[in-house]
C-alpha cells in the first residue's frame, strides 16, 4: 500500500509538469517573450514535487529509493514525460478559447484518460478489453508504467521458475510518451497563440 501511495504521488507530480502548462491559457493576455517560460516553470515544479514526494516516502515510509540504472530510467522517464505532457498541454490550447474555459476543457480531457489508464483504479483481469485498448493508445498508461518500473525495480513476484520483476522497465513505454510529445509539439507550433480566441 505504501508503494502504491508513493507511486501515485510520483505520477501526480510528473503529470503536473504537463498540467502545469494550463497556465498558458490563463496567461494568454500577459506580456511574455515566449512560451518557454511556462514550460520551464512546469518542468521545475514537477521535479521539485517529485523530489519532495520521494523524500517524504523515504523519511516517513522507509521507501527504498532506486539507484544505478533504475534511477537513470526513472529520471529519463520523468524528463521525457514532463516535456511531452507540456507539449500536449500547449497543443490543447488550440481548442481553448479563453482563460475561463481552460480548467473544464483540460479536466474533460485528462480525467477520463487517468481512469482509462488505470491511474485511479488499477485495471484487473476482468477489465473490458476496450478500456485496455484505449488506455494503451494514449501516453498516460505508458508513462505510469515506466515511472513505476523505474522506481520499483526491486519488487519481485514469485513464479515456478523463480522470482521475476513485478514491474519490468520497457523503453517502448518511454518511446510512446515521446512520440505523443512530438505530436503535441507539432500541433502547438502550428496552433498555439498567446491571444484569446474569444
Amino acid at each position: 500500500m505504501k508503494k502504491t501511495v508513493l507511486t501515485f504521488g510520483l505520477l501526480s507530480g510528473a503529470i503536473l509538469a504537463g498540467l502545469g502548462a494550463i497556465l498558458v491559457p490563463v496567461c494568454m493576455s500577459a506580456e511574455y517573450d515566449n512560451m518557454e517560460i511556462v514550460g520551464y516553470s512546469a518542468m521545475i515544479l514537477a521535479f521539485i514535487l517529485v523530489a519532495i514526494t520521494v523524500a517524504f516516502g523515504a523519511v516517513f515510509y522507509s521507501v527504498t529509493i532506486p539507484t544505478g540504472l533504475p534511477l537513470l530510467q526513472f529520471v529519463i522517464t520523468l524528463f521525457v514525460g514532463g516535456l511531452s505532457f507540456c507539449a500536449l498541454a500547449l497543443a490543447i490550447t488550440a481548442i481553448i478559447p479563453n482563460a475561463d474555459a481552460a480548467p473544464p476543457i483540460v479536466n474533460a480531457s485528462i480525467l477520463p484518460l487517468l481512469f482509462l489508464s488505470g491511474i485511479f483504479v488499477p485495471l484487473g483481469d476482468n477489465t473490458p478489453q476496450w478500456i485496455i485498448t484505449v488506455g494503451t493508445i494514449f501516453p498516460v498508461k505508458h508513462f505510469a508504467d515506466a515511472m513505476r518500473a523505474g522506481f520499483l525495480p526491486h519488487v519481485m513476484v514469485p513464479t515456478p521458475t523463480g522470482p521475476v520483476q513485478a514491474f519490468p522497465f520497457e523503453w517502448a513505454d518511454v518511446l510512446v510518451v515521446a512520440l505523443w510529445g512530438v505530436a503535441g509539439l507539432v500541433l502547438a507550433a502550428r496552433y498555439f497563440s498567446w491571444e484569446p480566441r474569444r
